[in-house]
C-alpha cells in the first residue's frame, strides 16, 4: 500500500473520528512550527526516584506517578507516599482520594486522608488467594465503565466494588488496552485478541503479533484499526487485513523502538520510543514535532505518557519527569547550534530570515509550515556573522542593517553595500522617490537606489550631531527623534543639500508632562510618544501634544510602550514592561488579546527587538535564546474545571478529635490550643505556566477580607484563638480565570484557661467563692452572734455566778449561822445529852444506892413500918430508875448529834436489837465498863458478857477493835 493510500485512510479516519476511550483531549491544535515548551523536574533537584513508570490524572485535574511509591506533583512542590517495596509500576487515579495502585507482587489503595495532604496504603493481597501472590509486576491499569483492569506479567485482575479477583491467568500477558469498553490482550505465543464472557479469543489478524510486541492498539471506526509495535513498524488493519504503514519517518520507529503511544482526538499520535524521545504525528502520518533531548527534553528514553485536563503532555523518562506543552500558542524555533538573542525577522523570497546578534540565519518557510522544519534546517547567511539590528525591502531586494555595515541578501550570501558601522534602522523617505535615511553608529546618512536597484550612500545628513537608532518620518515630512539624553527633536531635511534645517527641541512644548523616559513608536501615520507618565502624540492643529486616554485606559495609563504599531491586519501591537499582546476590533469595540506567556515575557528582546508579523496567523517574537513562534489562529482548548486544592495542613501535632461537619460528610479535625500554629500548602490543576499562578485566601474566622493574590503557594498562621476556622484558596491563571475555591473547615480548641470545662470549673470556683464567702460571713456573722450571745451568757453567767456566789455567800452565811446556831444547839444537845446522862447516871447511882439501902431496910424489924418504908421508897425509886420514856429522850438526842451513826450501824449489821444498838451506842460514846452497866441496869460481867455477844453478831475476829469498828461508822 503506497502512501496515498495510507494518507487517504488516515483522512477518511479522520473525518469518521469515531469515539475513542484512550484519549481525553477535543478539538485540540498541536502545532506543526517549532518545538512545544517543555519543563524539566530532575529526580536530584525535586526528591524523587529516577524512573517513572505509570501516570494518571484524576477526574479533578491533579496528577499522580508510579515512581518509588505514589509521586504527586503540585505546584512547586513533589511528595512521594512509601510502597511496600517501593517498586510502584502502574497508576490509576480513580479519584483525587483514591488510588489504585500495582507492583512487584503487590497491588492496593491510595486512600487519602481527612486532612489535605494525608494518604495511607491499604494492600488489596489480602483478597487474593495465596496461589496468585506470585503474578509478577503490575504494568498497567485501564478502566472501562464497568470495572478496572491490572495487567502483570501472569494474571490480569478485575477490581470492582472494592473486590479484586484474578481474570486471566497462566499466560504471559505482554499488552492490555480498552477500545469501546471491550479488553483487549496481547498474549506472547498467541497473538492479540478480546476477552469477553470470561473467553479469550484470537482476532482474525491476531496470531500475526504472537511474536511481536504490541505498544499501541488504536481504533477510528468499527471496521478500521492502527496497530504500533515496538520494532515492527505500524499496521493499519482494513477490514481485518493488515497493511504496513510506511511514511517519511517510518524507518525511525523500527529502529529507535517505540515503548509507549497516545492516540489524541482520533487526529493525532504521540509516540514514545526508547532511544530517541518522542513523535508527534498528525492523523496523515505527518511528523509535527519531535522532542528529544536535543531540543530540550532530559533523556531519549520515554517510559510513560499522559495527557492531563489542560490537553498538555506529562512524560516519564529513564531519568525524570518531563511537562510538554502541547497545547500551546507558542512554541520555540530550534536550532542544533546556538543561534543567539532574537532581534527581528523578515520573510523573503520563501525563506524565513532570523536576525540575532550572531547573525542572520535562514531557513524554508513552506517546510516549517507543513511540519517538516527541522533543527539542522535552520542556517546562517554567509557573511553576516555579528550584530544584526534590521531587515527591511527596497526595491525588492531585502536588505540587512548590521554591526559592520549595509548588506544585500543574495540567496544563502550578503553583500555589503557600504561600510556605515552599526546601521540601526532605514527607512524611505516621503516624497523622495528612491531615497532613504539611514541612523547608524556614525550618524545618518542619505541612500539612493543605484545601480541595479542596490541602495548605496550618497551623503552623511549634515547639522545633526545626535546618534540615535529611533527616529521617524510623519505624514508632514517631518523627522522626529529621541536623543541619547532623552530629548524630542524635530526636523527637516534640505533636499539639494542633504542638511538638517527647521530643528526644534519638543521636549518642553505644551502638553507633554516632565517623564523621566520615553519611547517613540507607532508609524508614519501616526507617531506615539509613550512615557511612564502616558501616550501622546503631537496634534498640527493645536500645536501642542495630546494624551490618548483611548490608549492609556486600554494598555494602562502609567505604562511605559516599547512597541506600538499596527500590521496589515488591522490589529495594533504593544509591548510594555509586564505585557504583550495586540488590540483588534471585535463587534465593534477595541478587544485586548494578551499574550500571557511567561518564557516570553522574561525573555523578549525589548527596546532593540522587533515582532515580527509575517502573516496573519503566524508572528515571531526574538528571545534570549532565539526565536518564539506564536500562532493567532490557535486556541488553547482543555477542560478548564479550574480547580484549587489545599495539598497539606503542617501543625505541630495530630488533631485530638474529630467534629461532625454539618455540610459536609468529611468530620472537622480538633486541635488542642498549644497546637494553634498552621501552614497551609496549595496548588491547582494548572500545571502550564505555574509562574503566572497567583493564589488568594481567606480564613474565615480571622481575616476580615481576602488576601492580595500572590504568587506563594503557602501561607502561616500562628497563634489562633480558640474557635471554628475555614481556610479558603483560590487560583488565578494566566487568562484571569480564577478557580473554585478550596475549603479546609477546623477547631482550635480553647486553652485550658478558656476552655469550657474550665469556665465550669471557674463558675464552680466562682459560686464556690460565693457560698464560702456567704458561708465565711454567715458564720462569722453567726459566730459574733455566738460570740455576743457567749458574752451574753457570761456576762448572765458572771451574774449568775456573782449572784450565786453572793447567793452562796448568803447561804453560806446562813450555813455558817445554822452551823453555828446547830454547833451551838449540838453543844446545848450535848450538853443536854451529857446532862441527861449524866443525871440519869447520877440518878441512878443514887437510886442504886436507895434501892440498895432499901433492900437493907427491908430486913428491919419493925415490919409494918419497914414494909410502909420500903414500899415508899421501892415507889418512889421505880419511878426514877431508867424508864422507857427516859431512853426515848435519849435516843432523840443521840441521833440529833450522830444523825448518820445508827443508819450505818443498821445498814452493816441488821441483826442488831434495839439493846445491841444502844450497847453501840455508849462504846461510841467512850463510856467505861462500869458507866455502861449502869446505864443499862446491868452488872459488870453482864456489861462483858453483851460486849462478847455483841462481837458475836457483828462478826468480827479477835485481832479487832470493838471499839475502833463502831467509831469507824
Amino acid at each position: 500500500m503506497n502512501k496515498s493510500i495510507i494518507a487517504i485512510f488516515f483522512i477518511g479516519c479522520f473525518l469518521l473520528s469515531a469515539t475513542v476511550g484512550v484519549g481525553q483531549a477535543e478539538n485540540i491544535d498541536i502545532k506543526n512550527i517549532g518545538i512545544s515548551f517543555i519543563s524539566n523536574y530532575s529526580p536530584g533537584e525535586n526528591n524523587f526516584g529516577k524512573q517513572t513508570w505509570g501516570i494518571s490524572v484524576c477526574p479533578e485535574g491533579l496528577v499522580y506517578f508510579a515512581n518509588n511509591g505514589l509521586l504527586v506533583s503540585g505546584d512547586k512542590f513533589w511528595k512521594t507516599y512509601e510502597f511496600p517495596g517501593n517498586a510502584m509500576r502502574s497508576v490509576h487515579a480513580i479519584s483525587k482520594d483514591t488510588i489504585l495502585v500495582g507492583g512487584a507482587d503487590e497491588v492496593g489503595l491510595f486512600i487519602a486522608g481527612d486532612i489535605p495532604g494525608e494518604f495511607s496504603y491499604h494492600s488489596l493481597m489480602p483478597q487474593i488467594d495465596s496461589s496468585f501472590h506470585t503474578f509478577g509486576t503490575v504494568w498497567n491499569i485501564l478502566e472501562s465503565h464497568k470495572a478496572i483492569y491490572l495487567r502483570s506479567g501472569s494474571v490480569i485482575f478485575e477490581f470492582k466494588n472494592n473486590r479484586i479477583v484474578p481474570l486471566m491467568h497462566s499466560q504471559l500477558f505482554e499488552y492490555m488496552t480498552l477500545l469501546n469498553d471491550t479488553l483487549y490482550v496481547s498474549i506472547a505465543g498467541k497473538g492479540l485478541g478480546t476477552y469477553i464472557d470470561s473467553t479469550f479469543r484470537l482476532l482474525p489478524f491476531g496470531s500475526s503479533f504472537s511474536q511481536i510486541n504490541v505498544k499501541g492498539f488504536f481504533q477510528f471506526n468499527e471496521s478500521e484499526k492502527i496497530i504500533f509495535t515496538d520494532n515492527e513498524g505500524i499496521f493499519v488493519v482494513n477490514n481485518d487485513k493488515l497493511i504496513p504503514f510506511e511514511s517519511d519517518i517510518s524507518k525511525e520507529f523500527t529502529e529507535d523502538l517505540i515503548s509507549e503511544v497516545l492516540m489524541i482526538d482520533n487526529r493525532y499520535f504521540i509516540i514514545g520510543t526508547v532511544k530517541n524521545g518522542l513523535f508527534i504525528i498528525d492523523h496523515q502520518g505527518r511528523l509535527l514535532q519531535h522532542i528529544n533531548k536535543n531540543v530540550g527534553l532530559q533523556n531519549n528514553t520515554i517510559i510513560s505518557m499522559e495527557l492531563d485536563h489542560n490537553n498538555n503532555l506529562w512524560v516519564g523518562l529513564d531519568s525524570g519527569i518531563s511537562y510538554i506543552e502541547l497545547n500551546s500558542c507558542l512554541t520555540k524555533i530550534n536550532s542544533e547550534t546556538d543561534i543567539g538573542t532574537g532581534y527581528v525577522t523578515a520573510f523573503h523570497d520563501g525563506k524565513l530570515f532570523l536576525g540575532t546578534n550572531q547573525g542572520l540565519f535562514y531557513t524554508s518557510w513552506k517546510e516549517a509550515i507543513n511540519g517538516q522544519i527541522k533543527t539542522s534546517a535552520i542556517v546562517p547567511v554567509k557573511n553576516t556573522a555579528g550584530q544584526v539590528w534590521t531587515l527591511f525591502e527596497a526595491a525588492g531586494e531585502l536588505y540587512c542593517g548590521h554591526h559592520k555595515g549595509l548588506y544585500l541578501i543574495n540567496g544563502d550570501e550578503a553583500v555589503l553595500v557600504n561600510q556605515n558601522r552599526g546601521c540601526w534602522k532605514v527607512d524611505s523617505i516621503q516624497n523622495w522617490p528612491g531615497y532613504f535615511i539611514e541612523s547608524s553608529y556614525r550618524g545618518f546618512y542619505i541612500l539612493k537606489t543605484g545601480k541595479n536597484q542596490v541602495l548605496e550612500s550618497v551623503a552623511k545628513l549634515s547639522g545633526l550631531n545626535h546618534k540615535t537608532r529611533l527616529f521617524q518620518q510623519d505624514e508632514t515630512g517631518h523627522f522626529w527623534i529621541i536623543t541619547s539624553e532623552g530629548r524630542i527633536i524635530r526636523f527637516s531635511i534640505d533636499q539639494e543639500t542633504f542638511s538638517v534645517k527647521d530643528m526644534e527641541d519638543m521636549t518642553d512644548a505644551p502638553g507633554l508632562p516632565d517623564f523621566k523616559q520615553v519611547m517613540m513608536v507607532g508609524s508614519s501615520k501616526q507617531i506615539f510618544f509613550s512615557t511612564e507618565l502616558g501616550m501622546f502624540h503631537y496634534d498640527m492643529q493645536q500645536q501642542k501634544f495630546v494624551n490618548n486616554e483611548y490608549y492609556d485606559y486600554i494598555i494602562g495609563k502609567n505604562k511605559l510602550c516599547y512597541e506600538f504599531f499596527e500590521d496589515d491586519f488591522q490589529r495594533i501591537w504593544f509591548v510594555t514592561a509586564d505585557e504583550i499582546g495586540y488590540l483588534s476590533l471585535h463587534f465593534g469595540n477595541t478587544k485586548k488579546e494578551y499574550l500571557n506567556f511567561n518564557e516570553l515575557s522574561d525573555s523578549y528582546t525589548r527596546i532593540f527587538g522587533k515582532i515580527g508579523v509575517l502573516d496573519q496567523d503566524n508572528i515571531l517574537f526574538g528571545v534570549d535564546n532565539g526565536f518564539y513562534h506564536y500562532k493567532t489562529d490557535c486556541s488553547e482548548k482543555g477542560d478548564y474545571s479550574f480547580n484549587a486544592f489545599i495539598t497539606g495542613v503542617e501543625t505541630n501535632a495530630p488533631p485530638i478529635k474529630w467534629n461532625e461537619n454539618e455540610n459536609s460528610s468529611t468530620p472537622i479535625p480538633v486541635f488542642d490550643h498549644y497546637k494553634n500554629s498552621f501552614s497551609f500548602s496549595f496548588t491547582s490543576n494548572q500545571y502550564i505556566d505555574q509562574e503566572n499562578l497567583q493564589y488568594k485566601y481567606f480564613l474565615e474566622g480571622m481575616d476580615d477580607q481576602w488576601s492580595d493574590w500572590t504568587p506563594r503557594n503557602i501561607k502561616e498562621y500562628n497563634n489562633l484563638r480558640e474557635g471554628k476556622y475555614a481556610f479558603k484558596v483560590v487560583s488565578k491563571n494566566k487568562f484571569n480565570i480564577e478557580s473554585t475555591p478550596a475549603t479546609f473547615s477546623f477547631v482550635v480548641k480553647p486553652p485550658l484557661l478558656r476552655s469550657t470545662g474550665f469556665l465550669i470549673l471557674k463558675i464552680l470556683l466562682l459560686l464556690g467563692l460565693i457560698l464560702f464567702f456567704r458561708v465565711y460571713w454567715i458564720r462569722k456573722i453567726n459566730a459574733e452572734r455566738e460570740k455576743m450571745e457567749q458574752l451574753r451568757i457570761a456576762e448572765q453567767e458572771e451574774k449568775r455566778k456573782k449572784y450565786e456566789k453572793e447567793q452562796l455567800k448568803s447561804q453560806q452565811k446562813i450555813v455558817e449561822l445554822q452551823n453555828e446556831k446547830l454547833e451551838k444547839d449540838l453543844l446545848l444537845k450535848s450538853k443536854e445529852l451529857s446532862n441527861s446522862t449524866y443525871n440519869i447516871l447520877q440518878k441512878n447511882i443514887i437510886l442504886q444506892e436507895l434501892k440498895k439501902e432499901m433492900e437493907q431496910m427491908y430486913h428491919e424489924k419493925d415490919i409494918h413500918s419497914r414494909d410502909k418504908k420500903i414500899k415508899r421508897l421501892i415507889k418512889l425509886i421505880g419511878n426514877e430508875i431508867n424508864t422507857e420514856q427516859d431512853w426515848e429522850v435519849f435516843d432523840m438526842h443521840f441521833n440529833a448529834v450522830h444523825e448518820d451513826f445508827i443508819e450505818k450501824l443498821r445498814k452493816r449489821y441488821p441483826d442488831l436489837t434495839q439493846n445491841d444498838e444502844r450497847f453501840c451506842i455508849f462504846i461510841k460514846m467512850n463510856n467505861t465498863t462500869k458507866e455502861i452497866a449502869s446505864f443499862m441496869n446491868l452488872s459488870t460481867r453482864g456489861v462483858e458478857t453483851a460486849r462478847y455477844r455483841l462481837r458475836k453478831k457483828m462478826g468480827l475476829k479477835r485481832s479487832e477493835n470493838l471499839f475502833d469498828v463502831i467509831t469507824s461508822l
